[in-house]
């Protein structure tokens, strides 16, 4: 594509990338959205929230290596919540809220957990996927569902 042609759709590079990212999270609040609908606990629904995110990483890597990586001069100009992350973010926040609700995950701010959580998601799924081979992406997968269990389930007992 020529660069006049790119910039009839998009005026910038940042502008190109929120677009990107857009679309890319709401996909991922989709698949989460999903993932958890037949889930009963709530350790159920975080290890299906998890999983839903590194599959549609993982189905995308090249696309979120543009969105989140090629365009990076964008990161320092946005928000720590950009409006992209707006769907997925409420996603995890009402999982979140209902699971500390119920009892079920230890008592703390259901929305600033979320977005906490969403940044490692977030983090997480780029250094598995633009930065790391197939076997060390697993094992970013595997810590980073440890992390979140251990620190958000409510054990009892």
């Amino acid at each position: 594509m020529a660069q006049g042609t790119f910039y009839l759709y998009f005026p910038s590079k940042r502008d190109a990338a929120v677009s990107l990212r857009t679309g890319l999270m709401e996909d991922m609040a989709q698949a989460i959205t999903t993932a958890v609908e037949s889930c009963t606990s709530f350790e159920d629904r975080l290890e299906a929230l998890i999983a839903a995110t590194f599959k549609v990483a993982r189905k995308n890597m090249d696309l979120f290596s543009l969105a989140f990586i090629g365009a990076d001069e964008t990161h320092s100009k946005m928000p720590s919540a950009p409006l992209e992350h707006a769907l997925p973010l409420r996603v995890i926040t009402d999982l979140f809220r209902d699971a500390v609700d119920a009892g079920e995950m230890e008592g703390m701010d259901p929305e600033i957990a979320a977005r906490l959580a969403l940044g490692l998601l977030r983090q997480s799924v780029i250094e598995a996927y633009v930065f790391s081979d197939a076997e060390e992406s697993n094992r970013i997968e595997q810590g980073v569902s440890a992390l979140l269990l251990n620190a958000l389930v409510r054990r009892t007992g």
